[in-house]
């Protein structure tokens, strides 16, 4: 299996790596991968920090400034979310963004535990913890 360089980060998979400190966390702080998300992907994290941790703005703002994600605006993947609503969107409307962001750039996968990519998987690498723990150089 080739490491992969460029992966899109789903909005579960981005929580669990910014709050908690198990498997997530630990890809996303190893430096080994370059992660892109959305900036709908962005701001359903600072919503959800909102509601579940009752953070205020300028420390929700603050994690966000520090997470080793890149944050790509919707005028760079616009042009292909029909595309990834008929691929997608039945099944979860909130992945649409970041399969039309997978349609529209080089990437080598999207990393999520989600279960609603495995309709895009003939399309798309899915990776998951356990096999990208294996190029961080950590057993899960």
């Amino acid at each position: 299996m080739e490491k992969p360089e460029i992966l899109l980060i789903d909005t579960t998979n981005l929580y669990s790596g910014v709050i908690y400190h198990g498997v997530e966390h630990k890809i996303l702080k190893s430096g080994k991968f370059l992660f892109l998300t959305t900036d709908v992907n962005m701001g359903e994290i600072a919503r959800v920090i909102k509601r579940n941790l009752d953070w205020d703005d300028e420390k929700i703002k603050e994690l966000i400034a520090n997470t080793p994600v890149i944050t790509i605006p919707s005028s760079v993947y616009s042009t292909k979310l029909f595309e990834a609503n008929d691929l997608i969107g039945k099944r979860d409307p909130k992945d649409v963004p970041l399969v039309a962001l997978a349609l529209r750039i080089e990437n080598d996968g999207i990393f999520s535990s989600d279960t609603d990519f495995e309709v895009v998987k003939d399309r798309f690498r899915i990776w998951k913890g356990s096999e990208l723990l294996k190029f961080v150089g950590e057993k899960s």
